[in-house]
């Protein structure tokens, strides 16, 4: 009976179908390669069902990202081609998230990412001595921002105009 129990919980590897880039899509990608470039704040908005999330999903990598996330502590973990080229990190918050866990939530997502493309763009510099800031993430992605108080939304520039550590 236990063993069936420690089966079930398992969850089965996640199959996604393969994605067909659209017009929305190369619309979201030109909108975000502007946002990364002059390091604006963006807001895309629109009707559900459109494919912003897949479309952001799909920019950021994110599903290589939440692979490399569980493994990121191996030895032998590399980061993968996607998220170095990407260098854009997603968010989903939760529906009841509050400012305090959304800040801790972007600090380290942030801040790993960024260490580890920093890392991996320069491995000869020790980042915790290094005096030179290298920048490896250069954009964040918060996706149903709508569900956030405002209090909790004005520290995204800052945490990407941060260093790695």
């Amino acid at each position: 009976m236990t063993e069936q129990a420690a089966v079930s919980d398992e969850r089965p590897p996640r199959r996604l179908t393969p994605f067909l880039p659209t017009r929305q899509h190369r619309r979201f990608a030109e909108f975000a390669d502007a946002v990364r470039r002059h390091r604006y704040i963006g807001a895309c908005y629109g009707a559900p069902g459109i494919g912003k999330t897949l479309s952001a999903r799909t920019y950021a990598a994110a599903d290589d990202y939440e692979r490399w996330a569980a493994d990121r502590f191996m030895r032998s973990a590399v980061l993968p081609p996607s998220l170095l080229s990407s260098r854009t990190a997603m968010l989903t918050p939760g529906v009841t998230t509050t400012p305090r866990e959304l800040e801790n939530q972007l600090l380290n997502r942030c801040h790993a990412l960024n260490a580890d493309i920093a890392r991996t763009l320069r491995p000869d510099v020790n980042l915790g001595l290094s005096r030179d800031p290298i920048v490896g993430l250069e954009l964040l992605i918060i996706d149903e921002a709508d569900r956030l108080k405002t209090a909790g939304l004005p520290d995204g520039p800052r945490l990407l105009a941060t260093p790695a550590t």
